[in-house]
């Protein structure tokens, strides 16, 4: 069998949100050729992100609207492109379209050469275009943006290349792909692999936590043409699946594989619109070791001049002192005061006494404990008074008070009480019961 080239989709709502070291996010993966979507970055993206050790990365941003939408292409060293594209309208010069439909960084197309024949691969990262119900516009948007891209595909097609769609399409292709059936989209051909699977999601709402109960939609996918369909010999369930396992996004990974060779014997140089070529990738980096000398430099150059460090705290003279609240009912220290002398009592006195001193301060103990508890309460709650929640019909467990924001709604600003849990299917005992009140 032929080597498997391995592919992977990601919208990751935010590069940026990302811990760094970003190349341990990408190796997780285990993909040689990793399409990403809502980068929400510019060229202004820092090195650490946009020039990662063991691969070479591509970009295209939004030109209207700054962080918002983006999509990129990493591809594992040694593998490159002989080709860049930011722009389908590059590869369709001779055909009328509105130059908008390309303005908000929502696809890149990267071509390799392949050992099959010398032909062409064009792989192509997709961030497809949301359908807003209370914007019409953007509803038609999307349709030429659809138009443009099939365009786009049917002409590689037609100059001889293998083609691979991935990305987020915010399509669903069959009921099964969405948690309420009645708003699915039919838009695709047949399926290769796991054709019948059922809440296989890759989306979910993270407002609503969605995805601790697997309550979302199938919305990414990685699409090949009949050719590359062709090469399978078989069918085989292995060839792809999604990471429902790997977090940080709203989205989870979608990974396929495809039996092709890259051919890296003619690689060349990049191409252009790599990010190697970014002016913040052009600094060189420091190795470990030499970090380290030049630590050890500056160390010596501090003792060698002054041969002694001073730990004293300097004295602040000008200026008035910064004063930082105090939670004193939290760590205020009991008074202590000498006791009067007292007249010699008898044994049986003394144990009465004794008895009535115990209960005060058990008391005062008790009111001391209830005061420290209603002032961190309050602090917590930003100074308002603590409500005690009422418990859900369902599960008998406090509710969570909520607050109305949609802007159409009449009622906005008005807080109620509903149940704590994720969202999730009606039937599903674990997810959200339907508790709803007004506070």
């Amino acid at each position: 069998m032929a080597a498997m080239l391995k592919l992977c989709t990601w919208n990751i709502n935010g590069i940026r949100s990302f811990p760094t070291p970003f190349k341990s996010h990408l190796d997780q993966l285990e993909a040689d050729i990793i399409c990403l979507q809502e980068t929400k970055a510019g060229r202004d993206l820092p090195a650490h992100y946009s020039r990662v050790d063991g691969y070479n990365a591509y970009f295209v941003h939004c030109k209207a609207k700054p962080g918002y939408a983006g999509v990129s292409i990493f591809c594992r060293d040694p593998l490159r492109p002989i080709r860049a594209y930011d722009s389908l309208l590059d590869l369709l010069p001779s055909q009328d379209f509105d130059k908008a439909l390309d303005s908000e960084g929502r696809a890149l197309v990267l071509q390799f050469k392949t050992d099959l024949y010398d032909k062409l691969l064009s792989v192509i990262s997709v961030y497809c275009p949301r359908v807003d119900s209370d914007n019409q516009d953007r509803a038609e948007f999307k349709i030429q943006f659809l138009q443009l891209l099939h365009s786009v595909v049917h002409k590689l097609i037609e100059n001889g290349s293998y083609v691979i769609l991935a990305g987020d399409l915010n399509i669903c292709h069959k009921p099964i792909d969405h948690c309420c059936p009645e708003y699915y989209m039919v838009d695709l051909n047949k399926r290769l692999a796991h054709p019948d699977r059922k809440e296989a999601f890759t989306c979910w709402n993270t407002k609503t936590g969605a995805r601790q109960t697997n309550y979302g939609t199938r919305i990414d996918y990685i699409l090949f043409d009949k050719s590359l369909v062709d090469l399978f010999i078989e069918k085989d369930e292995s060839i792809s699946d999604i990471m429902q396992h790997i977090e940080g996004s709203d989205h989870c990974p979608v990974w396929a594989k495809v039996p092709l060779n890259i051919s890296t014997k003619e690689s060349g140089s990049l191409p252009s619109l790599c990010s190697h070529f970014w002016p913040q990738c052009q600094k060189r980096q420091l190795s470990l070791l030499e970090f380290v000398k030049k630590c050890d430099k500056i160390e010596s150059k501090v003792f060698a001049s002054s041969g002694v460090v001073n730990t004293q705290v300097p004295e602040v003279r000008d200026g008035k002192r910064i004063r930082q609240a105090r939670l004193d009912f939290a760590f205020k220290p009991k008074e202590s005061s000498p006791e009067p002398m007292k007249p010699p009592v008898s044994i049986k006195e003394e144990r009465d006494e004794k008895v009535v001193y115990d209960e005060l301060d058990l008391e005062r103990e008790i009111e001391q404990r209830k005061s420290t508890t209603a002032a961190w309460q309050s602090l917590l709650n930003g100074g308002k008074k603590s409500k005690i929640a009422p418990l859900c019909s369902s599960h008998g467990e406090p509710c969570v008070l909520r607050c109305v924001k949609r802007a159409d709604s009449r009622h906005r600003g008005r807080e109620f009480w509903t149940c704590a849990r994720p969202i999730g299917a009606p039937n599903n005992p674990l997810a959200r019961c339907n508790t709803f009140f007004w506070k």
